[in-house]
């Protein structure tokens, strides 16, 4: 009798560490669509223009049968050309993507690695005559792509509506909202 009741404490002991780790990892749930909270200004990037602002969208998907999945990474950008420069457009519109996979990483697992696959960028202006903003677009989000590649201690609010993370080079937080 004392056997059984030894192994049933075990037994309760073990489910209990199995409800911990699942609320753990609950607290950290990440998937889903992300907006960043409060566009860049990137006017520097595209010189000559009056302003220039890029808003970045970062979606996950877990893999069900592992502790990784899929990412895309996407910004739209907004670019006022100069007063100079000959579009008749007030303000120029181009989105560039980008997929690839998230991992957390081995020493934190408070930090996701991602690799995208560079194959996949895509860059699309909204119309013909923003056409000549198309190199600049894809520039912009290349460099946008190495800061996006390690977010450290992400953070993900108890009502899971905002999400936080450490950028690098510049070394910053970033906070993104859930959009679904």
């Amino acid at each position: 009798m004392k056997r059984i009741h030894n192994n049933l404490l075990i037994a309760a002991a073990v489910a209990a560490g199995a409800l911990t780790v699942t609320s753990c990892s609950e607290k950290t749930d990440f998937t889903g669509e992300w907006v960043k909270g409060t566009p860049a200004n990137v006017t520097d990037a595209f010189q000559p223009s009056k302003l220039a602002t890029s808003t970045t969208k970062i979606m996950f998907e877990r893999n069900p049968s592992s502790t990784d999945g899929n990412v895309t990474l996407t910004a739209d950008y907004d670019i006022t050309p100069a007063a100079s420069d000959t579009t008749a457009q007030t303000v120029v519109k181009g989105t560039a993507t980008v997929t690839g996979t998230w991992s957390f990483d081995v020493d934190d697992e408070n930090d996701l690695l991602l690799s995208y696959d560079m194959s996949t960028v895509s860059v699309s202006m909204a119309d013909s005559s923003a056409s000549a903003y198309k190199d600049q677009v894809s520039q912009a989000f290349m460099r946008e792509l190495t800061q996006y590649s390690v977010l450290e201690d992400v953070e993900v609010s108890k009502d899971g509506k905002t999400m936080t993370v450490e950028l690098q080079s510049p070394e910053r937080k970033v906070v993104f909202r859930k959009t679904n």
